[in-house]
């Protein structure tokens, strides 16, 4: 006949839990394990938000500077194209200072964590290179010691749209720097008292109408 087997009974509480400890241990193994996991993620969720910070805060420094340069190139520019005297292709190198980006290229991968502003990012840094190109046309001439005005005047015309459309972006770019961000006002407001300037300006040059 098959041997009979009895059920286990505990005797005391130190019997219990010595026959259910593995379960014991396999259920906070568990628990453990839920944890780890949950720590690791909200570790890394906590990176990833550290790291958009920073990429919004250069990118926002960054476009800043940009956007000054452009105001103070175009600004440049205009004066040049109004001038009387011949335009040379050294009054537009000396005059006109548009530094390279370095944020961008080196955070293009992420750029696309930025969201919505991403597009318009990307577009104004187009913007920006096609300005660089044009300058740079300009200083290679066929005549460099005689640059019509129009030319001059069609990349003023190219900057200050440059000024108008980073404007738009500034409020969604924000660097969570009081200082920085609330000079914007006034940034702002200088690049639409120039816009204004150059409507009744570029009137001289039917061709840019």
């Amino acid at each position: 006949m098959p041997t009979q087997i009895s059920p286990w009974h505990y005797t005391t509480g130190l019997d219990m839990l010595d026959h259910w400890q593995g379960l014991l241990a396999g259920i906070l193994g568990f628990g453990a394990a839920i944890l780890a996991v949950r720590f690791t993620l909200g570790a890394e969720r906590r990176k990833q938000d550290l790291e958009l910070v920073a990429l919004r805060r250069s990118f926002g420094v960054e476009f800043r500077q940009n956007l000054l340069a452009a105001l103070g190139a175009h600004q440049s520019m205009k004066a040049l194209a109004q001038s009387q005297a011949p335009i040379t292709a050294r009054m537009i190198e000396n005059l006109v200072l548009l530094p390279k980006p370095v944020i961008y290229p080196a955070s293009a991968d992420k750029i696309g964590l930025l969201g919505a502003q991403a597009m318009d990012i990307v577009a104004m840094y187009g913007m920006l290179q096609a300005v660089r190109d044009s300058i740079a046309r300009l200083q290679r001439h066929r005549t460099p010691d005689n640059i019509a005005s129009v030319l001059v005047a069609s990349t003023a015309s190219a900057l200050i749209r440059v000024c108008t459309e980073g404007a738009a972006v500034l409020p969604n770019l924000k660097t969570e720097v009081p200082r920085i961000d609330e000079r914007d006002g006034a940034l702002v407001q200088l690049i639409s008292n120039e816009a204004a300037t150059w409507e009744a300006a570029r009137l001289q040059w039917p061709e840019l109408a």
